[in-house]
């Protein structure tokens, strides 16, 4: 029935802080954790419960394992540093798309959606 849906309730309201708008692709495990550790000390005028680490990371769209080489050594240390500055850590990824020097298509390129012609289909991205 039209509005006759509940509220979700299923915790507090997320608000959260995301890495994109600040550095885009420029991102590191320093200056991420500069920045959760930041987002601590002014939590009690920005309430921020979330982080999340937005492209950037990876060597490629869809190799969402492989991590920038000289920025970044384990995913697992920056999600300990979004959970140890009292936030929830998140992951932006775009499980559907692949740039086309990607691990994964050179690995799966039967996974890649194509035209009509038979060219891979543009994510606009990749």
């Amino acid at each position: 029935a039209y509005n006759q849906a509940k509220p979700l309730q299923n915790g507090p309201l997320l608000t959260g802080w995301c890495s994109w708008y600040h550095y885009y692709e420029n991102i590191s495990e320093q200056n991420l954790r500069e920045n959760f550790e930041r987002l601590e000390t002014m939590n009690n005028k920005v309430p921020t419960n979330v982080a999340v680490v937005d492209d950037g990371y990876m060597t490629a769209w869809g190799d969402w394992d492989s991590l920038k080489p000289k920025k970044f050594t384990n995913m697992d240390v920056v999600a300990r540093d979004i959970a140890s500055s009292r936030m929830r850590p998140g992951l932006w990824l775009a499980p559907f798309a692949a740039d086309k020097h990607s691990e994964v298509v050179k690995k799966h390129p039967e996974w890649i959606i194509r035209n009509d012609r038979g060219a891979p289909a543009n994510s606009s991205n990749c």
